[in-house]
């Protein structure tokens, strides 16, 4: 009858008895390394040094402003003088007449959206070479942003006195903003004609002069 009572017992208690009985030991052990954990936890927290903030992206940042303005200021430097006077020198746009014919440019932009045909557009490396049409405008255009040059004629002029052409470069940047107006504003650069309006200097908006220079004006950084 034991024999009978013991075998009915050993089929009542299953593994998961088992399992559960031996969980029950444990837990005052498994209790105690949760404290020493949170313990030493509290303890390397409070000695360790304090991580200082990184600064690394924002210095690289920096830098990099900081190296295309220098690219910006070295590439431009007297792009506004005229070395030789190229042929027709006389058919360049005067100090009277150049703000009018940047006047119709930037209508037509507001009307349609794009350059008139008078304009001779090309891309950053021809603009930047400089063989410019007396009398024509020339642009580069990079989504919402146009850059512009042209030649003025800056010599004064009288009544019954026509003197001999005396020629600047003039440069501008035209801008969409977000009311879909086109917008002008002179660029202030060494040897060109004086603007008028308060300027802009070139090395102060690097990253939108970026896209309108040739890639070799960032190849290495400062330019001679």
């Amino acid at each position: 009858m034991r024999g009978f009572a013991m075998s009915q017992w050993e089929l009542l208690v299953t593994d998961g008895h088992v399992r559960a009985a031996r969980w029950r030991n444990a837990v005052p052990f498994v209790f105690l390394a949760a404290v020493i954990a949170v313990i030493l936890g509290v303890v390397v927290t409070t000695y360790l040094p304090q991580a200082t903030p990184s600064t690394s992206v924002a210095d690289a940042q920096n830098a990099l402003v900081a190296e295309r303005r220098s690219a910006v200021i070295a590439f431009l430097q007297d792009r506004g003088v005229v070395q030789t006077a190229p042929a027709n020198a006389e058919r360049a746009l005067t100090r009277e007449t150049a703000p009018s014919s940047v006047a119709t440019l930037l209508q037509a932009l507001n009307t349609n959206g794009r350059l008139p045909e008078s304009v001779v557009a090309q891309n950053a490396e021809e603009f930047w070479q400089g063989a410019w049409q007396p009398g024509a405008i020339h642009a580069v255009q990079e989504g919402r942003t146009v850059l512009v040059g042209y030649y003025v004629d800056a010599a004064m002029r009288y009544p019954g006195y026509r003197p001999q052409p005396m020629l600047r470069r003039a440069y501008g940047i035209i801008r969409r903003g977000d009311a879909r107006q086109w917008t002008y504003l002179c660029l202030q650069i060494a040897g060109a004609q004086p603007c008028d309006e308060q300027p802009v200097d070139p090395s102060m908006i690097p990253a939108t002069m970026r896209d309108l220079l040739p890639a070799s004006a960032f190849a290495t950084g400062r330019q001679s």
